[in-house]
């Protein structure tokens, strides 16, 4: 695939936006912030879709396999940053317990497996686009364009209706 210039741009521009966004001190600059999150998740969709074009023949485990060794390294350096970070202001550990810093380790903070306080919360986008896109994945491998169509249609007019 080419590479698109205006669409790294909008990924940065995107991720500025979700910074203010998320920071409190300076929230009422981006009230409407989450729908640059919204723009992350549709360009996943559409990164995803060109990588099932590309590699129709990868097997849903290989993709998810594939995807978290490109994204687990990121956030695994994040998620030590942020716990060394919390552990020197706060000079506690910054979870409720050792099983929820293991399961944020895991990047499950915002699945149906761990619902506690996450203290890397800003990445839980990762943890979704983990879970999600190999059943997406799945699902453009087992049904026909036209049914998948359909059902991406049915269920962003049942997320904003």
């Amino acid at each position: 695939m080419k590479k698109n210039y205006a669409l790294d741009f909008l990924k940065v521009f995107s991720m500025i936006v979700i910074i203010i966004h998320h920071s409190s001190l300076i929230y009422e600059w981006m009230p409407r912030g989450h729908v640059f999150v919204e723009f992350f998740f549709f360009t996943s969709g559409y990164f995803l879709y060109a990588t099932y074009k590309k590699h129709s023949e990868m097997t849903v485990v290989q993709y998810t396999k594939n995807r978290i060794a490109k994204l687990y390294p990121n956030y695994i350096i994040a998620f030590v940053l942020l716990s060394g970070w919390q552990i020197v202001i706060t000079e506690k550990l910054p979870y409720k317990s050792i099983l929820d810093g293991i399961l944020e380790a895991l990047m499950l903070p915002t699945t149906f497996v761990y619902d506690g306080s996450a203290i890397n919360s800003p990445v839980w986008y990762l943890s979704v686009l983990i879970t999600a896109s190999p059943i997406i994945y799945a699902l453009l491998r087992k049904v026909s364009r036209k049914v998948f169509n359909i059902s991406a249609i049915a269920v962003i007019i049942t997320v904003y209706a």
